[in-house]
């Protein structure tokens, strides 16, 4: 692909991102490609795999990932701001859409969704920003739709079961109880992180 011209705004430059979904037009950003999606989603039909290794090939220096023309968020501690990534990718994402949502962050995210490749050990004393931190993508995403969905079967966990919770499970539920927009799910979520943090304290276990 020598012509390399911007979709959106037809500038021509030699540092253009590739799409690499379809691996047929380029875009100078981000915001081009955000531009440009609701015309270009109709004919941005995956690629073969022979013209995947062909553009990666001729593209190997340009910065280019699966399906699109977005930056990497991991940094150098193997970290990934959610937030940041769900809002990059929010062309793609649908937060009324748990299932779709999942299913292009699980095939699209650097961790599957996750934060984090290693977690600190979780501590009772962490605050509830910190514990945000650790929702995945899909919480980010989705998370007016999963609060108004889960929250009764998380009302109804037993202790011993809440106690286990890993970095995602307690992470999610911080960001419930942070950004969801009903005051009530909002409570439910904080008392139910309290109680984890009460048997994360106390080692209490049914």
């Amino acid at each position: 692909m020598s012509n390399r011209t911007c979709k959106n705004c037809g500038i021509e430059n030699k540092k253009l991102l590739l799409c690499r979904r379809c691996f047929s037009v380029y875009y100078c950003d981000v915001k081009c490609q955000k531009k440009d999606w609701s015309a270009h989603k109709i004919t941005c039909l995956p690629a073969t795999p022979a013209v995947k290794m062909l553009d990666t090939k001729a593209d190997s220096a340009a910065k280019i990932m699966n399906g699109k023309v977005l930056p990497k968020h991991e940094n150098k501690n193997n970290e990934i701001d959610n937030e940041q990534w769900v809002r990059q990718h929010s062309i793609f994402l649908d937060a009324n859409n748990i299932e779709l949502s999942f299913n292009y962050i699980k095939k699209n995210h650097p961790l599957v969704g996750c934060s984090r490749r290693v977690f600190p050990a979780l501590t009772a004393i962490d605050t509830i920003e910190q514990l945000a931190s650790y929702a995945d993508a899909v919480t980010v995403a989705c998370v007016e739709r999963l609060g108004t969905e889960q929250m009764p079967n998380l009302i109804s966990l037993k202790k011993a079961e809440i106690k286990n919770w890993n970095h995602t499970g307690v992470g999610n539920l911080a960001y419930i109880a942070i950004h969801h927009s009903t005051k009530k799910i909002r409570t439910q979520a904080l008392a139910i992180l309290e109680k984890w943090r009460s048997l994360v304290l106390h080692k209490i276990i049914d």
